[in-house]
């Protein structure tokens, strides 16, 4: 040991930027791991996204009506579960930490999919549906998102959330294209092979992300309605944001599936195998949108959060209102090349919503993850219906393509409350500096 107090002094500093260092790898290490496993969730999931219907024909005789009919069902217990649990699951994590609640994941996957593989029957499909989707959304999406928030400061959140759409993406683009090479039990075979990946990267070198020192007791069930707690904390910016994201929610990929494909095979007389290449190139966006937005808006100098999430409003809502007015070939590819940039409307509104969130509420990090994972379940829930009924109304009007419309009004509204939110936070600004003074 040096007696030189400089020296030390110095040798000190350089253990700390060691520390730090090593503290900093670590944390990306992990953060590496938590896109792993959503990666692999979305996988073990989109592996089977076509060949489950095809396993249920099977058992059902080859009865396409009952196929359908039994797919919806599933689609709607499983945005139900979803909602009930997500606030709970959020809350348990910031008691527990998120790691036993992204293991239930691979869990569920071996054994629920090894049962349909064993013995497909409407019982062994219908259950592996509703949890393992389930499962995919609430120890997925959820607890990464939880567990992004730990790991990255406040300020990185927007490129975290983009990150983990891109490897979301990864899954969407080379998941279908893999699995088409293969029978609809050997789908089932290779996700079981990839929840066996998971379960050990998740148990031997994911380490659990919430600190002991925040972590929250547990008080019992969440009501799922609590998700309004997002608009009642009390803070107008909050608020504001909260209502952004809902009509964000409403233009999901997930929901905005359904009447795109609709269109495509009832309007344009697309065949399946076009559809299926659309949705590769609604896939791509998740891998290539953050960049090529990124790269725009640098260019215009747009580059500032709100400039952005304008920029990304104007794409969304131009391409819906074209293909909503002249549906075609055409118009549906400017769609879902625009959508490349439009689905990176939310990352930017996300980050600030959390942040105001967690600033002016009492909620904690995973509990707010799983609000906000709740408030998408029931824009999912609620979104399909409304985008039904306006493309049952348009056909009836000779405008098939109607639904393209509504989600055009939902950009709208979205922007409206947007340009709110930006003057609400310049009121605070100016405020705050008041109070300096």
């Amino acid at each position: 040991m040096p007696s030189d107090p400089a020296a030390m002094e110095t040798m000190q500093q350089e253990q700390q930027l060691q520390q730090q260092t090593q503290q900093k790898q670590r944390k990306q290490q992990q953060f590496n791991l938590v896109m792993a496993h959503v990666t692999i969730n979305m996988a073990v999931s989109i592996f089977n996204f076509q060949t489950r219907g095809e396993l249920l024909k099977n058992v059902l005789g080859g009865d396409y009506s009952a196929v359908g009919r039994y797919m919806s069902y599933w689609t709607g217990l499983t945005a139900c579960v979803e909602f009930l649990l997500n606030p709970t699951m959020g809350k348990l994590s910031d008691a527990y930490g998120r790691k036993p609640f992204m293991m239930l994941s691979p869990y569920a996957a071996i054994l629920l999919k090894s049962w349909v593989l064993y013995k497909p029957s409407l019982l062994s499909l219908s259950v592996e549906r509703v949890v393992c989707d389930g499962l995919r959304t609430l120890s997925g999406t959820t607890m990464a998102n939880a567990a992004v928030t730990d790991l990255v400061e406040p300020h990185q959140l927007r490129q975290s959330f983009s990150t983990m759409y891109t490897a979301l993406g990864a899954a969407i683009v080379v998941g279908p294209l893999i699995a088409s090479r293969m029978s609809a039990r050997a789908t089932y075979a290779a996700s079981i092979g990839l929840a066996c990946i998971q379960l050990y990267t998740d148990q031997f070198w994911l380490e659990e992300t919430l600190p002991t020192s925040q972590q929250r007791p547990f008080h019992g069930f969440v009501n799922p309605f609590e998700m309004f707690r997002l608009f009642t904390t009390g803070s107008s910016t909050t608020t504001t944001s909260a209502w952004v994201m809902t009509f964000q929610n409403l233009l999901d990929v997930k929901i905005m599936a359904d009447p795109l494909i609709t269109i495509q095979l009832n309007t344009l007389k697309w065949s399946r195998q076009a559809t299926q290449q659309f949705s590769s190139i609604l896939g791509m966006g998740f891998v290539v949108g953050g960049k090529l937005t990124d790269s725009i808006v640098n260019v215009l100098g747009w580059n500032d959060l709100h400039s952005r999430t304008t920029f990304t409003h104007g794409i969304t809502g131009l391409v819906n209102v074209l293909l909503g007015l002249f549906p075609s070939s055409a118009t549906m590819f400017l769609d879902g090349v625009g959508g490349w940039i439009g689905t990176q409307r939310s990352h930017g509104i996300k980050q600030l919503a959390t942040n105001l969130t967690l600033k002016h509420g009492s909620i904690g990090k995973g509990e707010l993850a799983g609000l906000q994972a709740n408030l998408r379940a029931l824009c999912v829930s609620i979104g399909p219906f409304l985008y039904a009924s306006a493309f049952t109304r348009g056909v009836k009007m000779g405008k098939p393509a109607l639904a393209l419309l509504l989600s055009a009004t939902f950009v709208l509204l979205a922007e409206v409350y947007h340009r709110k939110l930006m003057v609400l936070l310049k009121e605070e600004e100016q405020k705050k500096k008041k109070v300096l003074r």
